[in-house]
């Protein structure tokens, strides 16, 4: 179903042409259901996992400047240090894919080459989990959608698409528990001060001991 697509990963140490590239081209998009990501948040990733339309230029070294020109899908990560130089958390910041494409799986494909990382940037920082905020549906979810989605003369369609976003926000936790995150808590009001969220964390196998010890805060 992906043979169509190139995936890479640009890190923003290693290769910051690139990343701002990544950076410049997600400005453009639309984040619906989500809040629009700002460019300062965006410059934080320090790894992008890209999805993008096989071409010439994306097959070649060369031509790696197009992968952002390219794009259909994006994950980032943020690296977030947990004990200095030795034990790093990985903040899943970023889950994206342009709507044409929402159907092929591109996201749990780009999610899971980001969980097999062992390593937050340095071969010395170990990865003990990984931990996201993602939209869940509630009465305030709802609202929130109602206010954000584009003023329309046709109700209907209106409502059309307001039902799909529901189902899109019902469905993204599950896919996150299919990839093994589990649920620490509930978060209201989290996202624009009106959608409530949950907040999922993934343990690295073997290492759970040492992420028991970062969740007294």
């Amino acid at each position: 179903m992906t043979a169509d697509l190139v995936f890479c990963e640009v890190k923003k140490e290693q290769d910051g042409g690139r990343h701002s590239a990544v950076v410049e081209a997600l400005e453009k998009w639309c984040f619906l259901p989500y809040p629009e990501c700002t460019r300062s948040r965006l410059e934080q990733v320090n790894i992008f996992f890209v999805a993008s339309c096989r071409t010439p230029a994306t097959d070649t070294t060369e031509g790696a400047e197009d992968v952002s020109s390219a794009m259909v899908g994006v994950v980032g990560v943020v690296w977030v240090p947990l004990a200095p130089g030795v034990q790093v958390e990985g903040y899943i910041q970023l889950v994206l894919v342009l709507p044409t494409h929402r159907r092929r799986h591109i996201a749990q494909q780009l999610l899971r080459r980001a969980l097999r990382l062992v390593e937050g940037g340095d071969p010395s920082r170990k990865i003990v989990r990984w931990r996201l905020h993602t939209m869940t549906p509630s009465q305030q979810t709802t609202a929130y959608l109602r206010r954000v989605l584009p003023e329309s003369d046709d109700s209907a369609s209106r409502e059309q698409l307001l039902e799909e976003m529901e189902r899109l926000v019902a469905a993204v936790p599950r896919v996150y528990e299919t990839l093994g995150f589990d649920i620490r808590r509930n978060m209201y009001a989290y996202y624009d001060n009106s959608a409530d969220a949950v907040e999922m964390v993934k343990v690295v196998q073997g290492r759970e001991n040492a992420a028991d010890i970062f969740f007294f805060f």
